[in-house]
């Protein structure tokens, strides 16, 4: 018999919807957020080694690089923990991380949020960090985080793509109540070919997306 474990609630129209499965652990939806599609893709495009370990070392290794480079002593230990850390933990974790999303199998199931903590997030030695703040998935952070998100739908409603919407409940270290942030229920395979089809200049905001 396979195990039951509970993997997030969501509130569907006006009913809460305890998404518990009977499921296998490793079938945990890798969750994502919007302006993390960014990494994602280079990862997808910079393909500087032969296998996967590499690449993913290479930018678990960029990205903790750039912390460790940021003039803000706030940001590298809210990351961190201390801001003179090697980042040796993070790295580690984000290598994990990237490695699972450049191997794990087309139809393994995917979240995408709007505002909220997501797998990246967790990869964080520092619990709770800014990610895990009201402030950092307020109302501004939903707002940037929407353009990411509305690309993905765009690309998935021109090629007719199936999504399943749902509402996120999360709770925030500073907050007193609950905020509910939209997800997108789909899989790997299709997170792979819209940032394979992407314009990386459109990703990031740098030039407007031409609509057909």
């Amino acid at each position: 018999m396979r195990e039951k474990i509970s993997l997030i609630s969501y509130i569907v129209g006006n009913k809460d919807w305890d998404v518990s499965q009977e499921t296998r652990p490793d079938r945990e939806p890798l969750s994502i957020r919007g302006h993390h599609f960014e990494n994602l893709q280079s990862i997808l495009y910079d393909k500087a080694f032969p296998n996967p370990d590499d690449n993913a070392g290479d930018m678990a290794k960029r990205v903790t690089q750039k912390i460790l480079d940021s003039p803000s002593i706030l940001y590298r230990t809210d990351m961190l923990g201390n801001p003179s850390d090697s980042g040796d933990e993070l790295k580690q974790k984000l290598s994990r991380y990237f490695l699972r999303f450049l191997t794990l199998p087309d139809d393994y199931p995917v979240e995408i949020l709007g505002a909220a903590p997501d797998t990246l997030c967790l990869s964080c030695p520092v619990y709770p960090n800014h990610c895990h703040s009201e402030s950092h998935n307020g109302a501004n952070a939903i707002s940037g985080e929407a353009r990411y998100v509305n690309l993905f739908i765009d690309y998935t409603k021109e090629n007719s793509i199936a999504v399943k919407p749902m509402r996120s409940r999360n709770h925030y270290r500073d907050s007193q109540k609950h905020r509910d942030t939209m997800v997108y229920g789909t899989d790997l395979g299709t997170v792979k070919a819209f940032l394979k089809h992407i314009d990386p200049m459109v990703l990031k905001g740098e030039v407007p997306r031409k609509y057909p």
